[in-house]
């Protein structure tokens, strides 16, 4: 009996790897909202002051000194025996005791001081003087009553400060103290106080 032909298995088929396509490419997307954070809406303004900058931060500003004038008050001008009483003094202080000056000096630097200060009825004597000069009421006046050595006498001093002396309304005197203003106030300061003689500095 003749062979019959033995059927040839068909091929194991291969299995091709699925070719990989890539992704479509997504169209862009508009970015989600945000989310609102829990940060809180700001507070109003309060009253309370905002805290100051660090001084190394803050710019630096120059300090102007103060126009001032002061007045060198002298020695009384009497009676005799008053100014027999400075001859010695300063004698005195040329050879190394300068006691008696020093008291004449307290009893005139005391004078100088109650001049500047109210008295119970009425103003004080320099308020006085410096608003009928000037022709106009005062508000803070800036004054200070100190001493200086000038003649080989120890002599007090009265010092104004020119742009911290107001008019009531608050405008500074300073541009109202002329030369000639300073000449009539050296010559009413050297009436009140009896003075020999009154020096001037102004800066």
């Amino acid at each position: 009996m003749p062979a019959l032909p033995f059927p040839s298995l068909p091929a194991k088929p291969t299995q091709a790897k699925p070719t990989q396509v890539p992704p479509a490419v997504k169209p862009p997307q508009a970015p989600p909202p945000a989310k609102p954070t829990s940060a809180k809406p700001p507070l109003a303004p309060t009253s309370a002051k905002p805290s100051p900058a660090p001084a190394a931060a803050a710019p630096q500003v120059p300090v102007q000194a103060s126009a001032q004038v002061t007045f060198l008050i002298g020695p009384p001008a009497g009676p005799e025996e008053m100014r027999a009483l400075y001859a010695q003094a300063a004698q005195l202080s040329l050879a190394g005791n300068d006691s008696m000056a020093k008291k004449l000096f307290d009893l005139r630097h005391r004078t100088v001081v109650y001049a500047t200060q109210p008295e119970p009825q009425q103003k004080a004597m320099l308020r006085r003087i410096l608003e009928e000069k000037l022709g106009r009421e005062l508000g803070a006046i800036a004054a200070e009553v100190g001493g200086a050595v000038t003649k080989g006498l120890m002599v007090p001093s009265l010092t104004i400060a020119l742009d911290q002396t107001r008019y009531a309304d608050g405008r500074p005197i300073a541009p109202d103290i002329t030369k000639d203003m300073l000449k009539v106030l050296e010559n009413v300061l050297g009436f009140v106080f009896q003075a020999q003689w009154i020096e001037t500095s102004q800066r």
